[in-house]
């Protein structure tokens, strides 16, 4: 199939090596393929696939990072090679909230993501709000949804240090998180905050009604103490081109 270009599928596929019997053809135009298991990760497969844009990985991936050394694992080893890559979701599905309490899995550093990734999806991979920090070193990343545990831990603190540079679209799902805090130069690009389900959140930082970029703050499902701050940052910037959505209204 050397034309083949998008595999979608809503299972987690276990792709044959490229040179065994049932599967021994490249797809050098492909750009898509989601969703795969872990284990199909391989340097084999990713040089049969140069181009791949897309890549969805759903399987154990906290476990495969908890029994590497300090978040280098083959699952990212591989990936990373992927000059081409400007998406990828990494969804676990074996997630335990007992087991992650006791042990949260380390985020690898920058230099193991793609170059030109652009998006970033993480589900259910329960690491620590302080490794999510490391992101930050993405040059290129405009989009980061942290979905349903993708973090754990009731504090995410940014320094100054730590700086988003690119980012415009910032996606929290359910999660524990109950204290925020963050500079005015951590989201100097940002454009959208999606906050979904953070039902222990205290509030959102105040410093977001100096982000001259912003201009859209959804929450849904958090508290009234959260909304209350995101109704302080809308008061204290320019009405006309700013929006504010809270849902349900009571909050």
């Amino acid at each position: 199939m050397p034309k083949l270009r998008h595999i979608q599928s809503n299972a987690s596929l276990q792709l044959p090596p490229p040179n065994s019997q049932s599967c021994k053809a490249s797809c050098p135009e492909l750009q898509t393929l989601s969703t795969i298991s872990p284990k199909s990760c391989t340097e084999e497969i990713f040089d049969n696939t140069p181009n791949l844009q897309k890549l969805g990985v759903r399987g154990n991936i906290v476990a495969e990072l908890l029994e590497s050394n300090e978040g280098i694992c083959c699952l990212f080893n591989n990936i990373r090679k992927l000059e081409k890559l400007e998406n990828l979701k990494l969804m676990d599905e074996a997630f335990n909230d007992e087991a992650t309490t006791l042990q949260r899995p380390i985020i690898p550093q920058a230099d193991r993501f793609p170059i030109r990734l652009r998006k970033l999806t993480l589900s259910k991979t329960s690491f620590d709000w302080k490794y999510i920090c490391a992101l930050g070193s993405l040059d290129e990343l405009e989009v980061l949804k942290l979905e349903e545990f993708s973090a754990k831990g009731e504090c995410w603190e940014l320094n100054v240090n730590v700086v988003f540079k690119s980012l415009q679209f910032l996606r929290i799902g359910r999660t524990d998180l109950v204290y925020w805090s963050c500079e005015q130069s951590s989201f100097p690009a940002l454009k959208r905050l999606h906050i979904l389900h953070c039902e222990n959140l205290n509030e959102v930082p105040l410093s977001f009604k100096d982000v001259k970029s912003l201009k859209i703050i959804e929450l849904f499902y958090t508290n009234k103490r959260a909304a209350t701050s995101a109704r302080n940052i809308r008061d204290q910037k320019p009405k006309l081109d700013f929006v504010l959505s809270i849902l349900p209204l009571h909050h």
